[in-house]
Formats: structure tokens, C-alpha cells, sequence
């Protein structure tokens, strides 16, 4: 492992992935007044679809329409450790799309924090968009690891979102944008030509092992990115692990209510994809 300091409380950490054994990298946030003889919970963070880990930490891309806060003061405000890996795609590393290397990153990056030195007591993950597929990909396949986790506007289920781009039903940005061609580049087809990818890197498909975690889930209809979050993602998967495992711990909050908003049109839809509150999530993952 290697360490660059870029502040004195914000680090770019260099491993090895033990997927492919290539050079990866995490931005790591530190307290200010961080020491190496104390323990502190960690949060795994991946970041929103074609962003850096410098994005995610402070302000959001250019062109986001809704405010983006990230991560920045976080540690501090909560005396934890903060790891948003830069990603580990099959072709593109930021639209990485829950690709089975960035998973196994995710759940590596404690073990590589350890190895270095740091103390770490309990795990957590949390992310926005492609961010919060991963993280409720990698929670589903490492539920052992993690003691609780959230998710904004997370793709749940990845064959449904491509038809629901391809029927004209999410919003035009996604195809005008070139983003659908990033997102088949990566995933290597089409539902009909690479199937067990597109369930390999859904949410919906760890469903049991998702039962397992304290998860905050948050949706709203009104996102016009991931669309249908009641019928088919976020909402629906909260439901289905409830319904088939009472004993879980699912929550699931609407992120359109309360906001001042009486006319939700195309670009306060697509403010409710970008929407996100990292310290109110942070705070309700610290309780477990």
C-alpha cells in the first residue's frame, strides 16, 4: 500500500486489487484530530456514475442541478474514517456499474486499512446513484461485513432501468448524453445478450442476504433517471425483503416529500436523482 497526503486529514491510499492485481486507489478522509492508537467506524462510499472520488467528497460534477454536499466535514462532524474508492470497471473505472472487481474492492479496503495501521472498528457502506447500486451490491454479497447501510436512488434491479431507457420512460438526458452507451460498453451487451452480467451487478438479486443488514433505502417517484422506484427498484426491493423476511431491518424514506416543490418538471425531476444527505444518512448508520 501506498499513501499520499493531500491535507492533513484527506489521503490517497494506493493498493492492489486482489481481483485483477492492478493498481486501485481510495481517497481516504481522517478527523482532524485523527490518531493511530484510536479506533474509528468506517464508511465505504463508491461514487456516482462518471465522477471522481474528489467529486463525491466535495461538491458534485459540473452540470448537477441539485446542490451536492458529499462528504466533506463529515469525519469530523462524526469522528469516522471516510473511503471513496475511485472505481474498478470491466472497461470504464467511473461508470463502473457495480462490476464484480469494484465489489471486491469495496469489501478489501478495510482489510487494506488494517494492514497499514489504521484501527477499524465497525464497517459501513453508503452511496448516491451508481454509488448506492454498488454499495447495495456489495452489502448483498459481503452482508457479514457490514453493520448497516443506506442507499439514494440506487438502481435495484439493472435489466428493468435498461428497458425502461430503451421505452422512453426515464428521462432523454441518459441517451442524448451518451450515457447508455457507457453503461452496455461496460456491462458487455444488452439484457438479451449478457444476462447473468445484468443480474450479477443488481441489488435485487441478493435480496437475502440484503435481509440480513440494517438498510436505509431512500426513492421517490418523482426521479426521472431511475423511474419506477415503487414498481420496479429501490421501493419495491424494500417491500419484497420486508414481505419475505420480517425480521429484517429495511427502511425506506420518499425524498420528494418535503420539498417546497408544486410543479415537479424536468429539471426538479432530475434533482430528485441528484438529491442526497450523507450526514443525516451518516448519523442514522452510526446507531447500529
Amino acid at each position: 500500500m501506498t499513501e499520499y497526503e493531500i491535507t492533513d486529514n484527506l489521503r490517497i491510499i494506493v493498493f492492489t486489487s486482489k481481483f485483477d492485481n492492478t493498481r486501485r486507489e481510495f481517497l481516504l478522509s481522517l478527523p482532524c484530530d485523527y490518531s493511530a492508537s484510536k479506533k474509528y467506524p468506517l464508511i465505504v462510499s463508491p461514487h456516482f456514475f462518471g465522477a471522481t472520488f474528489f467529486e463525491n467528497y466535495y461538491l458534485g460534477a459540473s452540470g448537477m442541478k441539485e446542490k451536492f454536499h458529499g462528504w466533506r466535514g463529515i469525519s469530523d462532524s462524526f469522528n469516522i474514517l471516510i473511503a471513496i474508492p475511485l472505481g474498478h470497471g470491466r472497461i470504464h473505472d467511473r461508470a463502473s456499474m457495480a462490476y464484480e472487481a469494484q465489489i471486491d474492492d469495496m469489501a478489501y479496503i478495510p482489510e487494506v486499512l488494517e494492514s497499514a495501521g489504521f484501527k477499524i472498528g465497525k464497517k459501513y457502506a453508503g452511496g448516491i446513484s451508481m454509488g448506492a447500486m454498488e454499495t447495495l451490491t456489495c452489502v448483498g454479497r459481503y452482508p457479514e461485513l457490514f453493520s448497516a447501510a443506506f442507499s439514494f436512488n440506487a438502481i435495484t434491479d439493472l435489466e428493468t432501468w435498461y428497458y425502461d431507457i430503451v421505452e422512453g420512460k426515464t428521462d432523454r438526458l441518459i441517451i442524448e448524453s451518451g450515457l447508455l452507451d457507457l453503461f452496455l460498453e461496460e456491462i458487455g451487451g444488452t439484457p438479451l445478450e449478457k444476462k447473468g452480467e445484468f443480474l450479477k451487478r443488481s441489488p435485487a438479486n441478493y435480496m437475502e442476504n440484503l435481509s440480513k443488514v440494517p438498510l436505509m433505502i431512500y426513492w421517490s417517484a418523482m426521479d426521472s433517471l431511475v423511474v419506477n422506484a415503487v414498481t420496479k427498484q429501490s421501493k419495491k426491493l424494500a417491500n419484497q425483503i420486508r414481505s419475505t423476511y420480517p425480521a429484517s431491518q429495511i427502511y425506506d424514506k420518499d425524498t420528494a416529500l418535503g420539498r417546497n416543490v408544486k410543479v415537479f418538471d424536468k429539471d426538479e425531476r432530475i434533482k430528485i436523482h441528484e438529491y442526497c444527505d450523507f450526514r443525516a444518512a451518516t448519523q442514522w448508520l452510526l446507531q447500529y
